[in-house]
């Protein structure tokens, strides 16, 4: 995993070694309570995830969605009197 997110920061860019840190992190939880690589218990134990608190939110994967991200995960932010708010 490491060779292809470093492969892949050299062709795109650094922010994409960041974008891919909360992807390897649910991948190994994920892998850890399948336990092992088997491709489909991998898959079974991705879509069983609920609750898993990763950089974008809390994610809570299914069988139909695999973003794992609500609503609530996505704000847009305003920066009013000087300071970051939520905006309405």
């Amino acid at each position: 995993m490491k060779k292809v997110i470093v492969a892949a920061a050299l062709a795109f860019g650094a922010f994409t070694a960041m974008a891919a840190d909360p992807i390897k992190a649910e991948s190994v939880d994920a892998i850890k309570r399948a336990g092992g690589t088997d491709k489909a218990k991998v898959r079974d134990a991705i879509e069983a995830t609920k609750g898993y608190v990763g950089t974008g939110g809390v994610v809570t994967m299914s069988a139909t969605d695999h973003m794992g991200l609500d609503l609530s995960s996505f704000r847009m932010l305003e920066i009013k009197n000087g300071d970051w708010t939520i905006a309405p």
